[in-house]
């Protein structure tokens, strides 16, 4: 006779958990301008705050924003019907992960010239 012994065992699976890659916290640019003019100071990924100064007949400028990370996303606001005087641009810069970071561009637009107020 033949005894067959009982086995507790349960069996195995292999069950791994994919490796998670880690978001990325860059939310800096590699590059700002303005087709309107020179932004000052020159731009440097660690400056967050510019200025411009573009004349009476603009009322918007055109800004290029390149976030360093190509998985940020950028989103600017503030540069249409822009009013005589200061007005601020916004160049919010959101990481992977969340993380912002926001430059700002004071544009001043020149006053009415004083001959065309007079037509």
């Amino acid at each position: 006779m033949v005894v067959q012994a009982e086995t507790n065992k349960k069996p195995t699976t292999n069950t791994t958990k994919p490796v998670e890659t880690p978001k990325s916290t860059d939310s800096t640019l590699s590059a700002l301008s303005v087709k309107e003019g020179a932004i000052s100071p020159e731009f440097k990924k660690d400056v967050k705050e510019y200025s411009l100064t573009i004349p009476y007949e603009k009322s918007e400028v055109n800004v290029t924003a390149n976030a360093t990370d190509s998985k940020a996303k950028v989103a600017i606001e503030g540069n249409k019907d822009l009013k005589e005087g200061e007005n601020i641009v916004k160049v919010l810069v959101t990481a992977e992960d969340g993380t912002s970071t926001t430059y700002t561009i004071k544009v001043t637009r020149k006053r009415v010239p004083i001959a065309l107020k007079t037509l």
